[in-house]
């Protein structure tokens, strides 16, 4: 984007503030001086104050052409947008000659305390360091607290000094640990508050709510009606009075109140026009469950962007689309606004599927293991909502004892690794990927639009995110249901208990293969275990009960052996 030379248009992002709220920041262009001046004509007289140290009520066309015309280089600026409207501008210019730049940051005053400044400075400095600035100087005044605590705030090692009734700060823009600790602890906080209106919200739209049985919109509204949504629900149908005995509204622009998730079901084609709707509505959310998008072609992946950027523009969170939709099982929300055949049950599992066949698949055999889910999200061609946002979302859930991922592609491999071994300290991740061969990335990118990814480079990024990887959909289950009904052992020292040698045997080399510890038992235990096992029993590890030991024999065993220092966990 851009359009001027030298315009560094890779460095454009979407984020999200620290209440969730979408933002656009890009590198500023010589044609936003006019925008420039409108921004700084909505700015409080105190604003301008702190900025400027100085009243300046209006910004005149030289200056602000002088402020917009930048080399991207030693004079660097970007500019945050909302709704297309700048919000918020930081700038840098370089003392020549030295690797320090003075920063300069304002943000529009209805948007101050939210975080605009915070990721502004953020890319800045990324920005600086790709040009070999090592800090910044800033000067404020000392009653500007606000920018003060944002600076503190990032994480960088800042200095502070006081001279003539002003505030040096220098920052140094070196990424140490504690920066990318608190970049983190943003970046969870700030998807997870974006997801709310898609995973819990008060009030959903069904647009395409059809009358007739079997469509996705009919199905979608009388699964959210079965399942007792503790919310408002409005069928969207332009062609009925009511759908399912709920009264309908002929667009989104009637619905008598704020809608905080539209789910979409109408045809593809129809699709971008309902976006844009439902954007002008204000809806907090989509879950588009249309097919016809980037699993299609180049028309459909046309349709899919401008989709995208109609939602990226409006702050609005998009899941799909070519999706089946989402589940929450919460008590205070009970929300199944998706079409699967197979009903939820409520447990702790949180369940995320790049395919909505196999998400069903799972639901179904999740429940034959008498678990349930947490929440159950379809993800589709993952257009903007993917796994990494549901991690995020699910990290500080009580209610999700564990995570299982069904993935046919990463969209960004080192935002996952780095997010997934945040949430796998906390809870156990289990994932299962596929389109690793030829063939299944060929049907992958038919059916929703995944890239490929080699089986070894999957291995490797799953081992190195802590992440447990599963073979097949019986493993993925298997884990996932030993995951759900167990404490996670503190490391990886196995005791293994039988009563049939050879069995044991396999077991000690499988464990060993697969890098635990099959640990000796200290003499005091063995001691105890002798005492309460059969004669000619094994009271080493593996420990062989025989054929005498029975489940009494079993308990007292295993009761005994995991109390040992040597001992995290037991395979029986």
């Amino acid at each position: 984007g851009g359009g001027e030379v030298g315009y560094p248009g890779a460095w454009e992002i979407d984020t999200l503030l620290a209440d969730g709220t979408g933002v656009h920041l890009r590198p500023v262009r010589p044609s936003d001086a006019p925008k420039l001046i409108e921004f700084h004509a909505h700015l409080s007289p105190e604003t301008i104050h702190r900025r400027f140290f100085a009243a300046r009520p209006e910004l005149d066309g030289d200056e602000a052409v002088r402020l917009t015309t930048v080399d991207y280089a030693d004079r660097m600026a970007f500019v945050a947008e909302a709704r297309t409207r700048i919000v918020a501008v930081a700038r840098y210019d370089r003392a020549p000659g030295t690797p320090a730049a003075e920063l300069a940051v304002v943000v529009t005053d209805e948007l101050q305390g939210r975080g605009v400044g915070t990721v502004l400075i953020e890319q800045l400095a990324a920005y600086a360091r790709s040009r070999s600035i090592e800090r910044f100087v800033a000067e404020t005044l000392p009653e500007n607290h606000a920018m003060l605590a944002v600076f503190d705030d990032l994480g960088f090692v800042v200095e502070r000094a006081t001279h003539d009734g002003a505030v040096d700060v220098t920052i140094e823009l070196a990424t140490t640990p504690a920066y990318l600790a608190a970049r983190d602890d943003r970046e969870r906080r700030a998807i997870a508050r974006s997801l709310t209106p898609l995973l819990g919200p008060a009030s959903i739209a069904v647009v395409g709510a059809s009358r007739r049985a079997g469509s996705a919109g009919h199905e979608i509204l009388r699964s959210l009606l079965a399942f007792d949504f503790t919310g408002r629900v409005y069928p969207v149908n332009p062609a009925a009075r009511s759908v399912c005995g709920v009264p309908a509204y002929p667009d989104i622009a009637s619905v008598p109140e704020p809608v905080d998730l539209a789910v979409v079901a109408v045809p593809g084609p129809a699709v971008l026009d309902v976006v844009r709707q439902c954007a002008d509505a204000g809806v907090g959310s989509l879950a588009v469950v249309s097919s016809g998008f980037a699993e299609t072609g180049a028309e459909g992946r046309r349709l899919e962007r401008e989709t995208l950027e109609v939602t990226r523009r409006h702050g609005i969170r998009l899941l799909g689309p070519n999706c089946l939709g989402l589940v929450n099982t919460d008590p205070d929300i009970q929300m199944n606004a998706s079409f699967s055949p197979v009903g939820p049950t409520t447990g702790n599992v949180a369940l995320a599927s790049q395919s909505g066949a196999v998400g069903v698949m799972l639901l179904e055999r999740i429940a034959d293991a008498d678990l349930g889910v947490s929440a159950f999200v379809s993800m589709g061609n993952k257009a903007d909502v993917s796994s990494n946002d549901l991690l995020c979302a699910w990290e500080d859930d009580p209610r999700t004892a564990v995570v299982a991922l069904y993935l046919e592609s990463f969209g960004n491999p080192r935002k996952f690794a780095r997010i997934a071994r945040r949430v796998a300290r906390k809870k156990p991740v289990v994932a299962l990927k596929s389109g690793t061969s030829v063939a299944g990335a060929r049907g992958a990118r038919s059916h929703s639009a995944a890239a490929a990814t080699p089986e070894v480079a999957v291995e490797e990024l799953l081992r190195s995110s802590g992440v447990i990887h599963a073979n097949g959909l019986d493993e993925l289950v298997d884990v996932v249901t030993l995951c759900a009904s167990s404490p996670m052992p503190a490391g990886r020292r196995v005791v293994l208990v039988g009563n049939s040698g050879g069995p044991l045997v396999l077991a000690a080399d499988a464990c060993e293969h697969a890098g635990l510890v099959v640990p000796e038992l200290s003499g005091a235990t063995v001691d105890e275990l002798l005492a309460v096992m059969p004669p000619a029993s094994a009271a080493t590890n593996p420990i062989d009960m025989t054929s005498g030991g029975d489940q009494a024999c079993l308990v007292a065993v295993l009761r005994r052996a995991l109390a040992d220092p040597a001992v995290d966990a037991a395979i029986a």
